[in-house]
């Protein structure tokens, strides 16, 4: 039989070639074979290959190395960097998939980088890089150990599991901005919030600061402290925003300035009661704050002024009262009967004169104590008709004062109403006489000085006659 031209020149080609390897395009098995079932255009258009390798490489560029696996070649080492895969949320090793963290070796269209932590920083940014890195190495990750913030609780928790007091689970995200201590969190975060507080709500062996905070409402201030509440003190939780004391005294005064400072203490430490003393306006006395006994009294307004004794309360909110008497009535003691006197002089405007202080079945100018424990009292009967009323003259007042008649001065003034002069003396004695001077007329030793004052009227005329 003769052969054809053409088989003849092929069958001498395929005998003197070693190129046997072609991509399996229609099989697609997305290798390249050798088993001398190539299409007859390949082999005319001389696509065939010496090695699986050179023909993965020529058809199969992409996937080349799946390529010399699928083939049964020695699979590549692959340059082991890093690629990202996005839909595992990872990154992987360039090298064949299914030992250590290969992925599956590398496309043209894959960047890769030279470890997994600038792979993760780079193409996975919305991950936190500790996890990140976790899910590509294919180890347990169990946080960054860094610290974030709990809004929710006032507080930062640890970066680990929950179930860990003092966790707030693993941030697995970038949305949690983590800090390597409490303090940074919470002033970074929570800087609205005590820091002290902060830092006690994050540590999860704290039950509070144990400082002292202002309760307004109640006018005490009271311990942060939810385990062991000292005893007969007021415990709550700090929410944060309150000023922290490191003792009650402290906090009274500096968060509770308007209320007692006696009172504020004793309601906040236990005792209950500050033993000092306050006034007692409908009794006239001043009371003690405490409990049971004759000097107690209820004390309900927190911003009521304190003193240390019935004495200073007294003289302090009780000035028209004898501060004596309100001492002693003060302290569950009574009166004597028997009055006493000063001998001072105190002013009766209804009469327009002074009285003394002093046995009023003397006659005057005694009036017995004065009516109002408020009156000023003087030394003497001018001064307090000079200093009480201005507008009485003060020989009338210092007269009327101790009851006898006025004399006058013999002095003369001008009676404008008569246009004279007229002397200072009763207007019941004969002429020049004309009444008692007032206060606010001027008065002249003669008749002849009163007279220049009024030099129109004839000199004969001037005086009173």
């Amino acid at each position: 039989m003769k052969l054809s031209k053409t088989f003849t020149y092929f069958t001498v080609l395929r005998l003197t070639t070693a190129a046997t390897f072609y991509p399996d395009w229609e099989g697609g098995s997305q290798t390249c074979l050798s088993d001398g079932a190539e299409p007859l255009y390949m082999t005319k258009a001389s696509l065939l290959k010496g090695t699986l390798e050179e023909c993965c490489a020529a058809y199969y560029n992409s996937e080349g190395a799946d390529c010399i696996v699928a083939g049964g070649g020695t699979p590549p080492t692959g340059s082991l960097e890093w690629y990202v895969n996005y839909e595992d949320g990872k990154c992987e090793q360039d090298c064949l998939a299914g030992t250590g963290n290969c992925g599956g070796y590398a496309t043209p269209a894959d960047t890769l980088f030279a470890d997994e932590t600038l792979c993760c920083e780079t193409k996975l940014g919305y991950l936190a890089v500790g996890f990140c890195e976790a899910e590509s190495t294919g180890t347990a990750y169990a946080g960054s150990g860094d610290y974030y913030v709990d809004y929710v609780n006032g507080r930062c928790v640890m970066d680990c599991d929950e179930a860990t007091p003092g966790c707030g689970g693993i941030a697995t995200t970038a949305a949690f901005t983590l800090y390597s201590d409490v303090a940074t969190c919470c002033s970074e975060k929570l800087g609205y919030l005590n820091a002290e507080v902060c830092a006690s709500n994050s540590d999860p062996t704290s039950t509070g600061t144990g400082k002292y905070f202002a309760n307004v409402q109640d006018s005490i201030c009271v311990n942060d402290e939810t385990g062991t509440c000292p005893p007969g003190e007021t415990c709550a939780a700090a929410t944060g925003s309150e000023v922290l004391y490191d003792t009650i005294e402290e906090c009274c005064a500096g968060s509770l300035g308007w209320v007692a400072a006696d009172y504020c203490v004793s309601r906040s430490d236990g005792t209950e009661y500050s033993t000092q003393w306050f006034v007692d306006y409908a009794n006239e006395v001043c009371v003690q704050d405490c409990d049971t006994g004759a000097t107690c009294g209820t004390l309900s307004d927190a911003t009521t002024t304190l003193y240390d004794s019935a004495l200073e309360c007294c003289e302090g909110k009780l000035t028209w009262v004898d501060s004596a008497d309100c001492d002693t009535l003060s302290q569950g003691g009574t009166l004597s009967s028997t009055p006493t006197f000063t001998d001072k002089f105190y002013v009766n405007f209804a009469t327009d004169s002074c009285v003394q202080d002093c046995d009023a079945a003397g006659g005057a100018p005694c009036g017995g104590n004065p009516p109002d424990a408020s009156l000023e009292l003087f030394d003497d009967a001018a001064t307090c008709c000079s200093e009480k009323l201005t507008w009485v003259e003060s020989a009338k007042c210092i007269a009327d004062t101790n009851g006898v008649a006025q004399t006058g001065s013999s002095s003369f003034y001008v009676d404008w109403g008569l246009g004279k002069c007229v002397q200072d003396c009763s207007a019941s004695d004969p002429a020049p006489c004309g009444g008692f001077a007032e206060s606010w007329d001027t008065t002249f030793a003669t008749a002849a000085d009163c007279c220049d004052r009024i030099s129109w009227v004839p000199a004969a005329e001037c005086v009173l006659a």
